[in-house]
């Protein structure tokens, strides 16, 4: 299977399954007057976490974007092992985002596995994605140069948030 498409299929994939809505036609942004300006609720600060911490809700907020909106962040090339040709990994081109790009995924980074498994097709992107929602941390298995490493990122719930269900061992037959 050729692993070049697999980033692109996913991008066609993903936003197919949802279904759409009829497009309204644009309309022009509504100015608010005086007093609808001071009814208007501060932004609220994120609140902190310690450094290489991800938020919860910060989380939750890119899986629930969805895939597309995260890829469309990154730009990807597949990446194969120079001994035998096959497919090692996803290799980080170029990040689009200012608060990706000052982590700690580099460009020229081989992704290897994301929380333990192996993304090699769209349907496993996926799988791995929605299951960051509930996931303790973040775990990125990357090649850099020549040495493997595990990035970890443990995500931090909200104080007086309900505690996020642990998942549940699979059964074995």
């Amino acid at each position: 299977m050729d692993h070049r498409l697999l980033f692109p299929l996913a991008l066609a994939i993903i936003p197919a399954c949802a279904a759409s809505a009829p497009a309204e036609p644009p309309r022009a942004p509504r100015v608010p007057v005086a007093d609808e300006v001071s009814a208007v609720a501060p932004v609220k600060a994120k609140r902190p976490v310690p450094a290489g911490h991800l938020r919860r809700e910060d989380v939750v907020e890119i899986v629930s974007a969805g895939p597309p909106a995260f890829l469309a962040k990154l730009d990807v090339r597949p990446a194969r092992d120079p001994s035998t040709g096959r497919f090692a990994g996803w290799e980080i081109v170029q990040i689009g985002d200012a608060e990706l790009a000052a982590g700690a995924i580099r460009p020229g980074d081989v992704v290897t596995r994301v929380n333990g498994k192996k993304i090699e097709d769209p349907f496993q992107f996926f799988e791995v994605f929605r299951s960051l929602v509930l996931a303790p941390e973040l775990r990125i298995s990357v090649v850099r140069g020549r040495d493997a490493q595990e990035l970890r990122f443990p995500i931090d719930e909200e104080p007086g948030a309900a505690e996020v269900p642990k998942p549940r061992a699979s059964a074995e037959r």
